[in-house]
């Protein structure tokens, strides 16, 4: 229990100063109202990445817990399939994670502690699939338009980035309303200097994401997050 203080009482304060460095503790030195969760699943359209990471303090420190022996992160799927998380990294940081069939849907991840409170049911939404269309082909001179499986309904955010050699990269940006299309007006594809007669390959990236800090169980005394992905990439030719 002493430790346990100490390491509340660490993050706390100098967090707030940007001056703790990233570093991992076992779980059985922090008491679970201590803690908080970070848990993302991502859906690429071939499978469903989950990453899960237990913090000292809230989602953002930079203090995380290593699980103990006897403690354990469990991934329950949208149909009821359970599963054990293992360790992804210990440099410093320290995550957990598993790779599962692509599905949308309500994710639960479960917190079980060998001793002490657990934390159950902890919730994370995938949003619904989609597919994306773009042209093989597309000159720079015309405006671009990518189509794909509108879901207004669905509570998610959608946003896309740009990316090639030819052009100046076009940062994520968010599509309001989820309209299932988006037109990049020409004059917005911007062209390097001395690349304006080149020829390249573009990469879309769109996402579809539900992000939501109400996720999750109040064992955890500290400010969680979870974020929930449909993430689809597309490859086209891009002409001047």
């Amino acid at each position: 229990m002493r430790t346990s203080l100490i390491l509340t009482a660490l993050v706390a304060a100098p967090l707030l100063a940007g001056c703790v460095k990233k570093e991992s503790v076992d779980s059985q030195d922090v008491t679970t109202h201590g803690m908080s969760l970070e848990l993302d699943v991502v859906n690429d359209g071939s499978k469903s990445k989950v990453y899960a990471a237990l913090h000292v303090g809230s989602w953002e420190s930079l203090v995380w817990a290593r699980l103990s022996s006897g403690d354990q992160l469990i991934i329950v799927d949208p149909a009821g399939a359970r599963q054990a998380l293992s360790i992804l990294n210990t440099s410093g940081k320290t995550a957990y994670g598993v790779d599962l069939a692509a599905m949308d849907g309500e994710f639960k991840l479960d917190f079980i502690r060998a001793k002490g409170a657990s934390a159950l049911g902890n919730k994370v939404t995938v949003p619904p699939a989609f597919t994306v269309a773009a042209p093989a082909m597309h000159s720079r001179r015309e405006p671009l338009t990518f189509t794909w499986n509108a879901a207004p309904g669905s509570g998610a955010e959608m946003k896309y980035s740009l990316t090639g050699p030819c052009i100046s990269s076009h940062v994520p940006r968010t599509i309001s309303g989820d309209p299932g299309t988006f037109t990049i007006n020409a004059g917005d594809l911007k062209t390097p200097a001395g690349k304006e007669t080149e020829s390249c390959q573009l990469t879309l990236k769109m996402t579809r994401a539900v992000v939501t800090n109400a996720c999750c169980s109040a064992e955890f005394g500290h400010p969680s997050r979870t974020n929930g992905v449909q993430e689809r990439v597309v490859v086209f030719q891009s002409a001047p």
